[in-house]
């Protein structure tokens, strides 16, 4: 059902992506962690759309927010980051989509692990599911493993560092294709292998992947390699 939200805040939080809390005005709305919305603004004349993932809990009342990247090709991404303020309207749909946590698969916790696997503004869904975990299910064993091309495009760096300190069920894993110009000691190169075993990515663990198709096909194909069975490889794919 399509709803009218408003722009309560807008932050850049990298040089390519920008995020907005969007007030749902009293309105109902609900979704699962890790759904998106359709996104439709009116642009000389014409209804646009587009497609964007909720990063924030479904716990959160009253509001909810998502991170938008700035990709050349699309009228209402382009509309997002030269236009959009606080005080506008937008018409949203959703949330949709079959990619999201079903608590009901976490079991016990100690006993069902998950790993959240994102490449770029793939981050986006897994945001929420992170956000959703630290809130309601914090004892459930969870992964991070996040690759960006830089580190200034590691989105969230500091609230998922800020959860890994105070949760020892939650493990963060950061690494960047390239580190050129930048102050950074951490993993270069994309995910792989070693990376899933080091953390301890086993095939009792439920992997949610979330990135380019070339990324999440490599992944995958190396969940399968190292005994994750196909039932517990979950991804989510745009392009």
């Amino acid at each position: 059902m399509k709803i009218q939200v408003r722009i309560a805040e807008v932050q850049d939080i990298s040089p390519t992506v920008k995020a907005f809390v969007l007030d749902l005005q009293g309105q109902a709305f609900s979704f699962l962690a890790g759904q998106w919305i359709d996104c439709f603004v009116e642009i000389d004349g014409r209804t646009e759309v587009a497609g964007y993932s909720i990063t924030s809990s479904p716990t959160e009342a009253g509001w909810f927010s998502i991170a938008v990247k700035l990709v050349g090709d699309n009228v209402v991404t382009d509309y997002m980051h030269e236009q959009a303020a606080v005080g506008e309207t937008l018409v949203v749909d959703g949330g949709q989509g079959d990619f999201y946590f079903d608590p009901a698969t976490a079991g016990d916790g100690k006993d069902n692990p998950i790993a959240l696997i994102a490449g770029g503004i793939g981050i986006t869904p897994i945001a929420s599911i992170v956000r959703f975990m630290d809130k309601s299910m914090p004892d459930v064993p969870t992964t991070l493993l996040y690759s960006a091309s830089a580190p200034a495009e590691l989105l969230f760096r500091d609230e998922f560092e800020a959860i890994a300190a105070r949760n020892p069920e939650f493990r963060k894993y950061f690494t960047v294709t390239r580190s050129a110009g930048e102050l950074w000691e951490g993993n270069v190169g994309r995910i792989d292998a070693d990376m899933l075993l080091g953390a301890s990515v086993d095939g009792n663990t439920r992997c949610y992947i979330c990135g380019p198709p070339e990324m999440i096909r490599d992944i995958a194909n190396t969940l399968r390699e190292i005994g994750v069975p196909d039932e517990r490889i979950i991804y989510e794919q745009w392009w």
